[in-house]
């Protein structure tokens, strides 16, 4: 008679010790799960793409395959290797280094302008520095270091580092046919991309008077 106490005991302490693991599993489920979801909260999800940037690997007919980098959200797999259709209307463009004096020139235009802009604004009462949007339209483009020169298919080679535009969502496709190419460097083998657009040069800056 005494063994079926025993017995009884015994799975008791067996079944309470499964369930003690079985809850302790559980919440630490749990935990790992919020821990998952507070990490996600950091990288937010890009509803789409319509440009891609890479390294040509090959080029074959009317066809380019580059390589993209990872995306840099951790949580979200997005193709690394994409082709690119070139197709009849597809414009591809390279940049270009603009003359050192010419881009210095328009960026003291551009300066100019933007203090007349600020002046006038100050004027009417707003805040010291702000624009408003009439002012901002009157104001000139932001030069850049480079112009576009229009090139062809055949000019694209293997290593040229391209961003590739569309006229749709292109996030998660490893092939479609890109609206522009813009041509901005060419890797050398073995070796880093080299940037075609000229670094930025800051204004001189005046004499001091004695």
């Amino acid at each position: 008679m005494m063994q079926k106490p025993i017995l009884i005991i015994a799975v008791a302490a067996v079944l309470g010790l499964a369930g003690g693991f079985a809850l302790g599993f559980g919440i630490a489920d749990i935990r790992y799960q919020g821990t998952l979801d507070r990490a996600r909260s950091f990288f937010p999800l890009v509803p789409e793409m319509r440009s891609v940037s890479g390294s040509i690997k090959k080029v074959q007919g009317s066809v380019l395959t580059i390589e993209t980098p990872p995306s840099a959200n951790p949580f979200e797999e997005l193709p690394t290797v994409r082709e690119i259709v070139v197709g009849d209307a597809t414009k591809i463009v390279k940049n270009e280094p603009k003359d050192p004096e010419e881009f210095q020139k328009e960026m003291e235009a551009y300066n100019k302008a933007f203090a007349e802009a600020q002046r006038k604004a100050a004027a009417t009462g707003s805040a010291p520095g702000a624009l408003l949007p009439p002012a901002v339209a009157t104001l000139p483009p932001l030069p850049t270091s480079f112009t576009e020169k229009e090139i062809g298919l055949a000019d694209l080679k293997t290593g040229d580092q391209i961003s590739a535009e569309a006229d749709k969502n292109i996030k998660t496709d490893k092939r479609f046919e890109a609206t522009r190419i813009v041509v901005q460097g060419t890797t050398a083998p073995g070796g880093p991309a080299t940037i075609t657009p000229a670094t930025l040069t800051s204004p001189p800056t005046p004499p001091t008077t004695p």
